[in-house]
């Protein structure tokens, strides 16, 4: 798809006009475009709180229309009748769990099948109307599972109690129409707003979002349980208080500071240690308090100070997790590295610790119960979501990224810091005054996801992109090449 067919799509949307994009398969180009369709009809609707549900929805519905699809190419090429009751128990026999390979295997006869995937945006009685179809008809064993699957998912309370009930490798693990009533729920949105309609010829899933919602709470046991024990989560101790105050004190010189942090040898063993990491490095190795603060400046000292804290306090009382702190202090970098390029520092001198401390909320989870967070991991990553969060909340009602806002409030931290923890996911959420930030840290930890194998480049959303001048693959590629060389000089 090219830039000026999205560009007039979006045009037509603005005009509340229908908006129609049809495709033969999935690939990069399409997921943009359903992105930012999807970002600009719920900004018209000042909805973008429920973006990556939506994203995720919608995607989830696409991918069960080109799967269908290339079900049925794959009976043209093996000879087969797919309405042939015999023909299609042993094809679907033999590829048993591996309907993602079936489609793949034959992505280029999908091009040529004369099979299409519409999806339709359009305002309708004060509705938006969001319309996922194919030009097929379904046989009748398919539409009892997605009719099976849609009455478990508006019937049930919690997904974890009919998770192990869904699992079916027959037709590539039967979890996603459950998971979609699910997300609608947890939206506020009624399941009955997702119909199947069914017509000659072509079959679609058609979803009313009304002009009004209001996200439901969800509350489960461990929910419960968690927040009770982030309220007996202390505060920082009297000598950091003391010390920040210092900080805060344009009467306090630097020789003071550095003579009082090093009264206590452990916080003086973090200041250092974190002056010399990715977030702050200088240049040149830091090996005492004194050169960390003269180098980093004040400002930065407070703010090693509230990770030196905050990060005593998550180890001591939850279980240590190093490999989250390696991705944070990369993130860290990352973030520091476009705050540096796009000159976002006049305003947040301290987005690195933003970086830092982004993910506190995922040592609480991994800390409360690591099999369930790995469960959702797992999903995340084999129905490709954008992240974690959604199946969080789904699960426990609560995301890692809102935990950690609860923490940052409970900690006092400044409102730009509270604001990157609690949305690093979900970006347009944060308040206008701190999108600079906070899309730093979203595009810094979206970059090493996508290093980890957890995200793809189309999950980045096109206005951060944009707002960093990194629109289109080529682009953000190469900046992304840039920024992993340059962390990898400065590690060494």
């Amino acid at each position: 798809m090219s830039k000026l067919d999205l560009n007039s799509l979006l045009e037509q949307l603005e005009l509340t006009k229908k908006v129609e994009l049809s495709f033969s398969r999935i690939d990069e180009d399409v997921m943009m475009a359903l992105n930012a369709l999807t970002v600009k009809a719920l900004s018209m609707r000042d909805s973008l709180f429920i973006l990556n549900s939506m994203i995720t929805i919608i995607r989830e519905l696409v991918e069960n229309a080109e799967k269908a699809n290339a079900k049925r190419v794959f009976f043209r090429k093996r000879g087969k009748n797919i309405h042939d009751a015999h023909d299609y128990a042993e094809i679907m026999r033999e590829y048993e769990g591996k309907i993602k390979e079936m489609v793949r295997n034959i992505e280029a006869d999908l091009e040529q099948s004369g099979f299409i995937v519409s999806v339709i945006f359009r305002f309708e009685n004060g509705n938006l109307v969001i319309e996922v179809g194919n030009n097929i008809e379904l046989l009748e064993d398919e539409k009892r599972r997605i009719l099976t699957r849609m009455k478990m998912g508006e019937k049930s309370s919690h997904f974890l109690d009919i998770y192990g009930k869904i699992q079916d490798s027959s037709e590539g693990g039967g979890v996603g129409i459950v998971l979609v009533f699910f997300m609608l729920k947890n939206i506020g949105v009624a399941p009955s707003a997702l119909q199947l309609v069914a017509r000659d010829n072509f079959t679609s899933m058609q979803l009313r979002l009304p002009e009004s919602f209001k996200p439901v709470e969800i509350t489960t046991e461990i929910k419960r349980r968690i927040l009770n024990d982030v309220k007996g989560i202390p505060t920082f101790p009297e000598t950091i208080e003391r010390l920040i105050a210092m900080c805060d004190d344009e009467n306090t010189s630097i020789e003071c500071i550095a003579e009082e942090i090093e009264k206590d040898p452990a916080i003086t063993a973090d200041v250092v240690r974190l002056s010399n990491s990715a977030g702050f490095i200088s240049g040149k190795r830091i090996y005492n308090v004194a050169d960390a603060v003269k180098t980093v400046g004040l400002k930065n000292v407070r703010a090693l100070l509230l990770v030196c804290s905050a990060r005593k306090i998550i180890d001591t009382r939850y279980k240590k997790f190093e490999e989250i702190w390696e991705h944070c202090n990369r993130v860290s970098a990352y973030s520091r590295y476009l705050a540096h390029e796009y000159h976002l520092l006049s305003r947040f001198e301290n987005i690195a610790i933003a970086g830092l401390l982004h993910d506190l909320g995922m040592i609480v989870l991994l800390s409360t119960d690591i099999n369930l967070v790995k469960s959702i991991a797992s999903l995340t990553r084999d129905k490709k979501l954008i992240n974690s969060t959604i199946l969080e909340e789904v699960y426990i009602g609560l995301s890692h990224s809102t935990l950690g806002g609860i923490i940052a409030r409970r900690w006092n931290f400044p409102d730009y810091l509270i604001e990157a923890i609690q949305h690093h996911h979900s970006p347009f959420d944060a308040s206008t005054e701190f999108h600079d930030v906070v899309y730093a840290v979203y595009l810094a930890n979206m970059l090493v996801g996508i290093e980890e194998k957890k995200y793809e480049y189309y999950f980045i959303e096109n206005a951060v992109l944009k707002r960093f001048k990194l629109d289109g693959y080529g682009k953000i590629q190469k900046y992304h090449k840039h920024i992993i060389d340059t962390f990898s000089e400065e590690s060494t």
